[in-house]
């Protein structure tokens, strides 16, 4: 019977796994505009940061999104607003609302840049103190193969 546990355990580990690497890793993108996709020429798309830097979306132009790091958005040319959430060892839910504006056909990143030292308390893993954060966005340049 301990060897049935044990097949049975091991499986629904690797089950775990598989679904993680496959679900977790890629991020999903949200298309910020109605209508049909359109191609890569006709629209902008904006990375959040996933690793240093991590920086999420609650809302573009005024609509719910709740995207994550490693999350993108596909945007029309022009100037939006977007609500950006901290990275979360900031320890608040504060937003950072900032008017991103975007060129057809380029990539864009967005990451966060905590502005300010942390207290001792906040170095400590205790009692944590407002910290001042910003969004920077900047445009990725596409490299040659």
């Amino acid at each position: 019977m301990g060897m049935h546990i044990h097949q049975w355990f091991r499986g629904s580990f690797n089950l775990v796994v598989a679904s993680f690497l496959l679900c977790g890793c890629a991020g999903k993108s949200y298309q910020a505009y109605s209508g049909p996709p359109r191609t890569k020429d006709q629209t902008a798309l904006l990375k959040l940061e996933g690793d240093k830097g991590w920086v999420g979306a609650r809302t573009v132009d005024d609509t719910v999104v709740n995207l994550r790091g490693g999350d993108s958005i596909e945007l029309l040319p022009g100037t939006h607003r977007i609500e950006f959430t901290p990275d979360q060892t900031v320890r608040l839910n504060e937003p950072y609302i900032k008017p991103v504006t975007v060129e057809a056909g380029k990539t864009y990143r967005a990451w966060a840049q905590q502005e300010g030292k942390q207290n001792f308390f906040q170095e400590m893993g205790g009692i944590p103190a407002k910290v001042n954060w910003r969004v920077n966005v900047d445009e990725v340049q596409e490299t040659s193969k």
